[in-house]
């Protein structure tokens, strides 16, 4: 009988050659053993191919696409061939410390309830550099589930996931340059998720990279997955006006010396529908959630004194409970002075 793996380490590779010979270093020198590692070669033109092929090792398993089929459908290859009970990640410009495995393993064994692990992760230049900057991602399930509606919260190369998962979910196609956010967002709503305290991979940010060189594509699925989200808080047959509106929000788009005071208003009214929903449907933790919300009001209410009396109504809001009643005078002073210049301007 063959020797099913505990994990299956998935790898996808395009032209990958300046830097696939480390990421398969880094496998190979893991201090847990147990495991495949799968290479999905997506039609390279370059001489990656030769390179996997020169390393003897047996538990490495290479794949070729006939042709250019994209991440996706190299990724949701990967998982068709994978073995383990365990599948980790890890792109083929990254490198995976050599405690990687062992400690995701571990937690997966220890915690049956999980459905996923990530890593925090230390960013290296095209030359392997470390300059110090280390990603740190927040640790436990209600915080990332929480986090996740306003971001990606996990590094798609530090992520270890239980098999049976891809059983319900992949990558999707139609999330293309942000199919990793989706799936973790997906998964996040149904089950249990963390991040291990501690970097464990080498995340290399270079031209090539996805982020770098296809920005404002992987920022147009970034909008469809926040709108995918607002279904949780039964938002339905939402209009592109308020996605826009949302997504602007969320990604702090709207400079306020620049924005009406009727797009002001549309922004703070819908800070307040969303923490309204949350605690009527009760979908995140609701001290996370109004955390978040409450750092989009400070910037958006702080100078909406600039619009006169008509801003006053906001400041009886949930968000500024905690206000003094001395910074409420102020507030309240402010939009009466500028009330009166406006008018002595008329």
């Amino acid at each position: 009988m063959t020797n099913i793996p505990m994990v299956s380490i998935n790898m996808s590779c395009y032209n990958c050659s300046k830097f696939i010979k480390q990421s398969i270093e880094s496998i190979l020198n893991q201090t847990f053993t147990d495991f495949e590692l799968i290479i999905v070669d997506d039609g390279s033109t370059d001489n990656s191919i030769e390179i996997i092929k020169g390393f003897p090792d047996k538990r490495i398993k290479l794949f070729e696409n006939d042709i250019n089929q994209g991440i996706v459908f190299s990724r949701n290859r990967a998982i068709e061939h994978s073995q383990g009970k365990y599948i980790a990640i890890l792109d083929s410009d990254d490198i995976a410390y050599s405690t990687r495995l062992e400690k995701q393993v571990s937690f997966m064994e220890l915690n049956p309830d999980f459905a996923m692990t990530g890593t925090w992760f230390d960013i290296i230049d095209e030359n392997g550099e470390f300059n110090g900057e280390v990603i740190k991602f927040p640790i436990e399930n209600k915080l990332i589930k929480t986090q996740l509606f306003f971001g990606n919260y996990f590094g798609q190369s530090t992520m270890m996931i239980r098999r049976e998962i891809f059983d319900e979910f992949r990558y999707d196609k139609f999330y293309l340059q942000a199919e990793d956010y989706f799936l973790w967002v997906q998964i996040a709503n149904k089950y249990k998720v963390a991040n291990l305290q501690e970097s464990l991979v080498q995340y290399r940010i270079h031209k090539k990279s996805i982020t770098q060189s296809k920005f404002d594509e992987q920022e147009s699925f970034v909008k469809m997955i926040f709108a995918y989200q607002l279904k949780y808080l039964k938002f339905f047959n939402m209009n592109n006006y308020n996605i826009d509106l949302h997504y602007n929000i969320l990604r702090n788009k709207y400079i306020l010396d620049n924005i009406s005071w009727q797009t002001n208003k549309e922004i703070l009214n819908w800070i307040l529908e969303l923490q309204k929903r949350n605690i009527d449907f009760k979908i995140f933790d609701e001290n996370y959630f109004t955390n978040n919300l409450r750092e989009y009001w400070k910037y958006y209410f702080s100078r909406s004194y600039l619009y006169g009396l008509k801003a006053i109504r906001y400041l009886f809001t949930p968000f500024n409970s905690t206000l003094t009643l001395k910074k409420k005078m102020i507030f309240v002073y402010k939009c009466f002075r500028i009330e009166t210049r406006n008018k002595l301007l008329a």
